[in-house]
């Protein structure tokens, strides 16, 4: 099963505010996964795969 990060997680491996990464994601620069809602809170997710593809310049076949 592969890892999913929140948002926070994501904003501090890439030293960006969180804000950046929900207008990334809203644009649809980064793909999220959408969690059932609790309450009235997004419940979105990016997967660590996908953190590790944009870490490594968009190469995902990167070692």
């Amino acid at each position: 099963m592969e890892k999913l990060l929140t948002i926070p997680e994501v904003a501090r491996r890439l030293r960006v505010n969180r804000a950046t990464i929900w207008r990334w994601v809203r644009d649809r620069i980064i793909p999220a996964v959408d969690l059932p809602k609790y309450g009235k809170r997004n419940n979105r997710r990016i997967s660590e795969k996908t953190l590790e593809c944009i870490l490594n310049g968009g190469n995902s076949n990167a070692n």
